[in-house]
């Protein structure tokens, strides 16, 4: 099953639906949970106007005014509902998948204004009761978990702290984003970049989908990048009990197709892989608004100049707290608490570092 999360920052104009439909055609979604459709209104003619298969079903949250609504379309061939239930910021549905036990999919869009996200955490607590067990939630929370998920790092705010107690007390998964370390910019000179939008999901999830992935697709419009979550990307068939277990007799691929020739499993799996970690390629570096010139002389230059404070402050700043780099045990916490005591030993490591390209180690530096 693969899962598309966009805020699209509206569907009022034919162009951006336009826009819309292109990108779902060519990525095949099985559901899409739009943002901030600003429709107060999603009928069928909406719906088609960005979805082109024909076998779908939808279930939408309506505006308020010309802001916020949110648009889930699934392929009705693959999932069936079997319950709806609208809130003020989420829009949850109970499918039925491929005859297996129900699971619950909500789409949620968080509002920015700080009294309004406390009443936001606690309808997803409710929902949370409601979809137990198998739950998975995604969409544009508006808020970062980590100082490491904004370009530049931020402090501790009590907006992140709610979001963060929400995952934990919850208990929900929140996997690496792959291919991208943030799903938002302000897309100005000096951008603004942050991980607003993302998927959590439960255990009981994990346990029915094992192999789930999230990453960041090419963005083609709003100043949002869609989400995917893919689970189960293979399944796997079965394996004979005693003489090899790595042989896999059977799988089905991203097609729905069973392929049972060793030859053919093998072909899929090694286009698989490639396709996972290589290169973007066609139009998938396209940025709205964005002139793709190349760079002048000065800023080739300036490539190449000594790193400054600033800009090793920013790369310390913008790593995650927990990490540690090296096999010493120091966690990136370590540079970040101790900065006013170590800078200066550290701007001596990344001169002589250009200077020479040679790593250093400086005295008490944990390097």
């Amino acid at each position: 099953m693969k899962i598309i999360s966009w805020n699209t920052r509206g569907l009022g104009s034919k162009k951006k639906r336009r826009v819309v439909k292109d990108f779902l055609r060519s990525e095949k979604p099985d559901v899409v949970m739009i943002q901030e459709t600003k429709k107060e209104e999603c009928d069928r003619r909406l719906v088609g106007s960005v979805w082109s298969a024909r076998n779908k079903d939808w279930a939408a949250l309506p505006a308020s005014g010309a802001s916020g609504g949110i648009l889930v379309i699934w392929d009705s061939k693959k999932l069936r509902r079997e319950e709806v239930v609208l809130g003020s910021f989420s829009v949850s549905i109970k499918f039925v998948l491929d005859g297996r036990e129900s699971l619950w999919l909500s789409a949620v869009h968080s509002p920015n204004n700080s009294a309004l996200r406390k009443d936001f955490w606690v309808e997803l607590s409710d929902i949370v009761g409601l979809s137990h067990p198998r739950w998975c939630v995604g969409g544009d929370f508006n808020v970062i978990r980590r100082s490491s998920e904004k370009l530049g790092g931020s402090r501790l705010t009590p907006s992140m702290k709610d979001f963060d107690d929400f995952i934990r007390d919850c208990e929900l998964i929140d996997s690496p984003l792959r291919s991208a370390s943030y799903t938002s910019s302000n897309m100005q000179e000096n951008p603004v970049c942050k991980r607003l939008d993302r998927f959590l999901y439960s255990n009981e999830w994990e346990q029915v989908f094992p192999q789930s992935l999230q990453g960041v697709l090419p963005r083609w419009t709003s100043d949002h990048w869609p989400i995917v979550l893919e689970t189960n990307p293979f399944k796997w068939g079965p394996t004979p009990f005693r003489r090899n277990r790595k042989f896999i007799k059977e799988l089905e691929n991203e097609s729905d197709l069973m392929l049972n020739n060793p030859e053919s499993i093998k072909e899929e799996i090694l286009r698989y892989f490639e396709k996972l970690y290589a290169s973007p390629s066609g139009e998938s570096w396209r940025v709205e608004g964005l002139d793709w010139s190349p760079i002048s002389g000065e800023s080739a230059s300036r490539l190449e100049s000594p790193f400054t404070e600033e800009e090793i402050y920013k790369a310390i700043f913008q790593m995650d707290r927990d990490k540690a780099p090296g096999p010493d045990g120091f966690t990136i916490a370590v540079f970040q608490d101790c900065w006013e005591v170590i800078k200066e030993d550290l701007v001596r490591v990344f001169a002589e570092f250009h200077r020479s390209g040679i790593i250093i180690r400086a005295p008490m530096l944990p390097l």
